[in-house]
């Protein structure tokens, strides 16, 4: 099994951010803790450090990577001017951001990599490996304050559950350790494992809020009760 470093936060939390900042810019892949379960985490904007966390997860490329913002300005430095149909996006995220809500929106062009997004495979509406003008993203802010940091240093990170594709995600950093420590198991493994203690079981709740009536697409620990009450308020 190989061995992999891990910084916990609590030992040395500004040690822990600073070497994620440096392996995530410099185009590394990093195991991070989040308000629901660990994560796999990349420089949104590096196509080659996207690719890694498919390959570590052994999952298509196709599938596409969601991303964690410091907040809802980082948000919408993503998707621009929303349309009318998706101003219900900001009364959700007023009402749940921080917290485990996953909002579908589209995403401006060339801002992350191709792989992060949803998009139409058309490779005449895509340049230099970057997401096209049709793409969507699915985009979270996470009540974790040290991730909220890091995305503020790095830039919107694309994350994934810390899993191999088919298989529970890790809820410990051991387990992240014991998951990508295994050679066979995967080629490429993560450059850093933070460690900030256990995590919560349940993935996000996960939205789209286009063309109408946002739609839930995956049930989480916010409920569609929740979410119709927010929008009430908010009207």
């Amino acid at each position: 099994m190989s061995k992999l470093k891990i910084l916990r936060i609590d030992d040395n939390y500004e040690k822990a951010l600073q070497e994620a900042v440096t392996a995530l810019r410099s185009g590394g892949v990093v195991a991070i803790p989040t308000d629901t379960v660990y994560g796999l985490a990349a420089d949104a904007t590096q196509p080659e450090a996207v690719g890694k966390l498919a390959e570590m997860k052994g999952r298509s490329k196709a599938q596409p990577i969601a991303v964690l913002v410091a907040g809802t300005a980082q948000a919408k430095s993503l998707v621009g001017e929303l349309s009318e149909s998706e101003l219900f996006a900001t009364a959700l995220m007023d009402a749940f951001w921080p917290g485990p809500l996953t909002i579908v929106l589209p995403v401006v062009g060339g801002l992350v990599a191709e792989g992060v997004a949803n998009i139409l495979l058309d490779e005449d509406r895509t340049e230099g490996g970057k997401t096209d003008d049709l793409a969507t993203i699915g985009i979270r802010c996470p009540d974790h304050d040290w991730v909220r940091k890091l995305a503020s240093q790095v830039g919107p990170i694309a994350a994934t559950s810390a899993n191999l594709h088919g298989t529970p995600p890790c809820i410990t950093a051991e387990e992240v350790a014991q998951t990508f420590g295994k050679a066979q198991k995967t080629a490429v493994v993560p450059a850093l494992i933070i460690d900030g203690g256990p995590a919560n079981t349940a993935a996000s709740t996960v939205i789209e809020c286009q063309a109408g009536h946002p739609k839930i697409l995956r049930q989480g620990p916010i409920t569609q009760e929740q979410i119709t009450a927010a929008l009430l308020q908010h009207l």
